[in-house]
């Protein structure tokens, strides 16, 4: 995320010394700025569980304040034949800026909500008896399948400060019937190791410039411009993310039935946090 929390943050310049090294590695052989990320294996043993925070600040387009929305959601990745489940998923909106955002009313309709990862999830079909107006709990879906597809996919990919351009990633995609986001200029960077939480990560930047997002729902229609940037923290002995962050500017005309079209400004920083085992 662009407020750039990079909690035990340490760039190291010379080795990673570590207890526990990558796939049994010795701490001589802890060079990182030879460190082949192919060699980094995926592990994982028993499903692990996620919390995604999504802050949404709305503003009219000469910066003045309307309100703010928090979406919340827990994923578990790891369940058997590959597939995800989100639980305990809210939303609550706030019109005072100086208020605290927390928890809010819960997603009936998201909870025990499971399916395999794919390009599927971009369907209508995918979100079959979900409320027309439900793109807030679409996104915390289609922003976990982001994290994935910025991170670990690319990884084998990477050479460290190059940018790589992925270009299966900047095409247009179907929002679940309801319009399309167009992703174009996505770079994806590795710019360094790291910890988070104590843990050993590769530290991955990526961006994605001028996105081209249309939707359409009875009675409302918006066309807008994204930006959105972050960092991803992968665990260098089990290539799992271990914390995301997010951050996306939009500018958005909305036409509400029957009225002329007024230009909005929202701004979301969002957050993934992998959790302690329960």
């Amino acid at each position: 995320m662009k407020t750039r929390t990079f909690t035990k943050l340490v760039i190291l310049f010379t080795f990673i010394c570590l207890n526990k090294g990558v796939n049994a590695q010795t701490v001589g052989d802890c060079d990182w700025l030879n460190l082949n990320l192919s060699e980094i294996k995926y592990r994982l043993e028993e499903p692990v569980r996620y919390r995604m925070t999504a802050d949404y600040f709305n503003r009219t387009i000469e910066g003045f304040f309307t309100d703010k929305t928090r979406v919340m959601g827990d994923c578990t990745i790891g369940l058997p034949e590959g597939r995800v489940r989100w639980n305990d998923c809210s939303l609550e909106t706030l019109p005072d800026e100086n208020a605290d955002l927390t928890k809010g009313e819960p997603f009936p309709y998201m909870e025990n909500f499971t399916y395999v990862p794919g390009y599927q999830m971009s369907t209508a079909a995918a979100f079959e008896g979900w409320p027309e107006n439900s793109f807030h709990a679409k996104n915390l879906v289609w922003d976990m399948l982001a994290f994935d597809a910025f991170g670990p996919v690319y990884l084998e990919r990477l050479k460290l400060n190059e940018y790589l351009v992925p270009t299966e990633i900047n095409t247009e995609i179907p929002l679940a019937g309801q319009g399309t986001f167009e992703n174009r200029n996505s770079t994806i960077r590795w710019i360094g190791v790291t910890e988070w939480k104590g843990i050993p990560c590769v530290l991955i930047e990526y961006r994605q410039m001028d996105g081209k997002v249309e939707t359409s729902i009875p009675g409302m229609d918006m066309k807008g411009r994204s930006h959105y940037w972050g960092y991803i923290w992968i665990s260098l002995e089990t290539r799992l993310i271990e914390h995301a962050e997010m951050t996306e500017d939009v500018v958005m005309n909305i036409r509400f039935e029957g009225q002329q079209g007024q230009w909005f400004n929202t701004l979301r920083e969002i957050r993934l946090d992998k959790m302690d085992p329960r």
